[in-house]
């Protein structure tokens, strides 16, 4: 046991760990002396002096081993040669692909075993691949025992920043190059007790704009350094895939856009066509336009009536990467009428091909009508982008008229509690839109040689101007056409009655090739020079109290027809002519509402609860109100006072309505039921005092029946008595009787023998 001893006082270290271990071995050779063992035999305490020997100097050895561990750990970064069975490293994967401009990253584990204090391990990587950098971040906050931080003691030989920070923490996160020194992952041990840690470490691969597409494998190692010297504990290879970026445009993503405008505050300089192009308006126009005719001679002059431009994506939907814009080959067909040129050049086509999103596209007439289709194609492969239409419309085939006057509307207008009357008959009496024989819709009259016209079929009552010359006098007139394609035909009454116009391509109607007629009736108006009959009429003659009503008011004009023109802003010359005053004799509990929340009453702001005709607007001579009825029972009074258009006086028309509480009629009859009730309980009552009085008499008469019932029963019981006595004589009579036939018997029979009769 000595020899352990010399050796360890040989190897001694000085270092407060190493005494203190060496002491303890010194202390522990000492307690495994013979004399613990003096009560054992010789041979048994030789087996057991080898086999502590043999003991005490594996513990020896294990003890020196963590000694010599202590001392280097105060020397370097590393401490001990750690175990090779604990200490691991693995890697989320195994390959990784990063394209040229953006990050990949892997996640790699660590594990060791610490057996000293803030004992560490190394970890590096092989050089990445050209352009491509990659460092360690910061540990994953599920990292286990692992020291984290800026700045240590003073004797660690590993500075601030190769220690992590905790990734997402305050403490910012670490960065640091993963070739060469690599990074020390210390534990957090305060001892020497076994500590197992885990550290979670994210290795970025940062790939430079101007890496090269390849593939190269590198190595990732797990090392322990003591005393300087480095230990490879486990090595895994990650194989890195350096990506082109993605700049081949697709049919999938790329797009086609159709403009009718063109670019506007510069948006296109140099890339003009024709006048300009719809470069960088992301939307498309609707194209209903002119198909265009050939000049006199038969020439075919193209018109520009449309405008396109290509938007190059990736199979990412992008236009642009970090190695440059999107390119491709984009063919764009037109099948249908029309023809196609790019940019800066005068060559018209069927189809032709874009190569840049600076590329535009001019979408020509061709003089025919009908319908375009334009399609785009990433070499065989159509866009899946819905394709774009263009309608090239013809001339003017038909129209469909509408009137558009008050006064048309006379005998079949629907009551509107809401409807504004803004037209005044003259202007634009009817409109029309207008389609081309394949019926699509058509903006212009270009096309048809004459024009329209609308033709008067009495310029009596209706006229084309407002002067008294020919041209007030002739019976039609060109029509006006909004750019939406709506015609109108602004003409002036002059009077009334009925008259036709109609829309046609020639002046003369049998001529035409077309046409479409509106009748329209056209009565006096009412206003300061022509007085006007009112009417006014309720839905019902009789309302519960609250209950709604619909008022009606109706103005004719003297004829007692519907007037052809009432005028705007509260028709006031209606109010002061048809109904001068309007008296009510209580107003009425609330107004109506439209759906949107409009009021429907009387007054300018329709919230009047007392009539009035300011701010009404009459259609077809017609306005209505809503209105809901007094609360309180009693009947309510409308008079209007209006004349008759032919004299001054004063007209009075006047409607009464009652106003009835529906409960008022069952209170009655409750009043009544209860009265009913309280007579019938009072004849109840009289009679069952009399039920009384003839049961007492019948109680009294009971009570003398039973007086002569007793007496009777008395006198019974004496006649029962005498019965009884008597028939007890009657029976010791016959007794008596019959012993005496017996004697008399016996006497006869006695004698008849004797003498033998």
């Amino acid at each position: 046991m000595n020899s352990p001893i010399k050796f360890l006082r040989r190897v001694r270290i000085h270092g407060g760990e190493c005494g203190a271990v060496a002491r303890a071995l010194h202390h522990k050779a000492k307690f495994s002396s013979p004399a613990v063992f003096e009560n054992v035999s010789s041979t048994t305490y030789e087996r057991k002096q080898m086999t502590n020997k043999s003991t005490s100097f594996k513990r020896l050895a294990l003890a020196l081993v963590a000694a010599l561990g202590f001392g280097i750990l105060s020397t370097g970064p590393s401490a001990a040669l750690l175990s090779a069975a604990t200490t691991t490293l693995s890697s989320s994967a195994t390959a990784v692909s990063v394209t040229v401009g953006e990050t990949a990253s892997v996640t790699l584990t660590v594990n060791f075993t610490s057996t000293a204090v803030q004992e560490s391990v190394n970890i590096i990587t092989s050089a990445a691949p050209s352009n491509v950098t990659a460092t360690f971040r910061g540990l994953t906050t599920d990292s286990i025992n692992v020291r984290t931080g800026v700045g240590i003691e003073a004797n660690q030989a590993v500075t601030a920043p190769f220690i992590f920070s905790v990734f997402g923490n305050n403490n910012p996160d670490s960065h640091v190059t993963a070739a060469s020194t690599g990074m020390y992952i210390p534990s957090s041990a305060a001892s020497s007790t076994p500590l197992s840690v885990q550290a979670k470490v994210t290795l970025n691969l940062v790939a430079a704009t101007n890496a090269s597409a390849g593939v190269t494998d590198m190595s990732i190692t797990l090392r322990g350094i003591a005393a300087g010297v480095a230990t490879n504990y486990q090595v895994v290879n990650l194989r890195v895939t350096v990506l082109a970026t993605d700049i081949e445009a697709t049919a999938a993503k790329s797009k086609l856009y159709v403009n009718k405008a063109i670019c506007n505050d510069g948006l296109c300089t140099s890339k003009t066509n024709s006048g300009g192009s719809a470069f960088a308006i992301e939307a498309d126009s609707t194209l209903v336009v002119s198909s265009n005719a050939p000049s006199s001679g038969g020439t075919m002059s193209y018109t520009a009536v449309g405008y396109m431009f290509g938007i190059f994506n990736n199979a990412a939907d992008t236009k642009t990467t970090t190695s440059g814009s999107v390119t491709g080959t984009l063919t764009v067909s037109l099948s249908g009428p029309g023809m196609l040129s790019s940019v800066n050049t005068s060559t018209k086509a069927k189809s032709l091909t874009l190569t840049a999103s600076s590329d535009t596209i001019t979408i020509w007439s061709d003089g025919t009508a009908g319908t375009a289709t334009i399609t785009g194609y990433i070499g065989s492969t159509a866009l899946t982008q819905a394709a774009k239409t263009v309608v090239f419309f013809g001339k003017v085939a038909s129209v469909t008229l509408s009137e558009t006057t008050v006064a048309s509307r006379h005998g079949g207008a629907a009551l509107s509690s809401d409807a504004s009357d803004s037209l005044i008959v003259g202007t634009n009496l009817v409109t029309f839109t207008m389609k081309d024989a394949a019926g699509n819709a058509v903006t212009s009259t270009s096309l048809n040689t004459n024009g329209l016209f609308c033709t008067i079929s009495d310029t009596s009552i209706v006229q084309t101007g407002t002067g008294s010359g020919a041209a007030a006098l002739r019976n039609y007139e060109a029509p006006t056409v909004t750019a939406a394609g709506v015609g109108s035909c602004d003409l002036v009454v002059r009077k009334a009655g009925s008259v036709t116009i109609t829309v046609s391509d020639d002046s003369v109607v049998a001529n035409s090739t077309f046409s479409a007629a509106k009748t329209l009736t056209f009565a006096k108006a009412v206003n300061g020079e022509t007085k006007g009959i009112g009417t006014i009429a309720f839905d019902k003659t009789t309302y519960n109290i609250g209950e709604k009503a619909t008022i009606t008011i109706t103005v004719l004009n003297a004829d007692k027809a519907v007037p052809g023109q009432l005028l705007n802003g509260g028709d006031a010359y209606t109010t002061a002519s048809v109904f001068p005053t309007l008296i009510q004799s209580r107003e009425f509990s609330s107004v109506g509402t439209t759906a949107t929340g409009g009021s429907l009453g009387f007054g300018s702001g329709r919230t009047e609860k007392s009539i009035s005709l300011t701010g009404s607007s009459f259609v077809a001579g017609v306005e209505t109100y809503v209105v809901y009825m007094p609360t309180i029972a009693g009947d309510l009074t409308l008079t209007g006072f209006t004349t008759d258009g032919t004299y001054d006086t004063a007209t009075a028309v006047s409607v009464t309505l009652k106003v009835v509480d529906p409960n008022a009629a069952l209170i009655a009859a409750s009043q009544a039921a209860a009265e009913a009730a309280t007579d019938a309980a009072a004849e109840a009552i009289d009679a069952a005092n009399a039920a009384t009085d003839a049961a007492n008499l019948a109680a009294e008469a009971a009570d003398a029946a039973t007086v002569a019932a007793e007496e009777a029963r008395d006198a019974a019981d004496a006649a029962t008595a005498a019965v009884e006595e008597l028939a007890t004589q009657v029976a010791t009579l016959m007794a008596a009787l019959k012993a005496q036939i017996t004697t008399l018997a016996n006497t006869v029979a006695k004698i008849a023998k004797k003498v033998k009769a």
